[in-house]
């Protein structure tokens, strides 16, 4: 059954994990991306389609779109909280105007619940599979490294990465990459190490398990959340249970 997904954003917000997502769907059915630019009112876009979608999606985009007639829809909504650690209390306030909320961390489907949301759902992080498929790619870097290292919740971050420069083999690491290049740096490593930002040092992140659909070794910091999800320390991961 080909599935209509509505997605609350404009097309140029959908990056990162929300890109992900959108490929997914679309392997299943069509994506509609509506956005401030086409007008705040749910309802009167809705009657303007011939088929209705079968799911509205808030992506938590950059700019949160937050049209009139949430509540009156009688489609299925869902709204994505990906950085629900932060702001927390907001997060789940506005919550509540979608059927559905679901976050990414371990245990913060237990906040929300708590905080009132009926169906609250974890989903952690996962990696594209579509970007992981050159698996004969020659691993030329010792150690792989992806993400943001400036600013004040990354110092632990910088110390580390510094240090394994002056000594393996690694990418150009202060380079911003884009998921796509991310993919192909991972998939070019023999190690990914990845460490969290300092005031959340155990959350799992779509570069944990961007390493492992690479094939490469990931080396992260303990204790961790992949271990609440099912991650064994030491142990092989014959068949990714993390692609969309």
């Amino acid at each position: 059954m080909m599935a209509k997904v509505l997605f609350l954003c404009e097309p140029n917000e959908l990056d990162k994990e929300r890109q992900g997502y959108s490929r997914a769907f679309a392997k299943h059915g069509e994506v509609i991306c509506w956005g401030r630019s086409r007008g705040n009112n749910l309802l009167h876009f809705l009657e303007s389609l011939q088929e209705k979608p079968d799911l509205i999606l808030h992506p938590d985009a950059s700019l949160p779109f937050l049209p009139w007639g949430m509540t009156q829809v009688e489609i299925p909504t869902v709204c994505f909280q990906i950085d629900e650690f932060d702001s927390a209390e907001s997060r789940i306030r506005w919550s509540m105007l979608f059927d559905y909320a679901c976050v990414f961390h371990v245990g913060y489907d237990k906040v929300f619940q708590k905080g009132g949301h009926p169906q609250a759902v974890l989903l952690p992080h996962c990696a594209d599979a579509t970007l992981f498929q050159n698996s004969q790619r020659q691993r030329i870097y010792d150690v792989g490294w992806g993400g943001n290292s400036e600013g004040s919740l990354y110092g632990r971050r910088r110390r580390i990465i510094l240090h394994l420069a002056e000594h393996f083999q690694m990418n150009e690491w202060r380079h911003r990459h884009s998921q796509e290049e991310m993919a192909e740096v991972y998939q070019s490593s023999k190690i990914v190490v990845h460490v969290n930002r300092d005031d959340h040092t155990t959350v799992t992140g779509m570069r944990h398990f961007e390493a492992t659909a690479a094939g490469a070794l990931l080396i992260t910091g303990i204790p961790t959340d992949l271990t609440r999800l099912g991650f064994r320390e030491g142990e092989r991961e014959d068949t990714p249970r993390t692609h969309l």
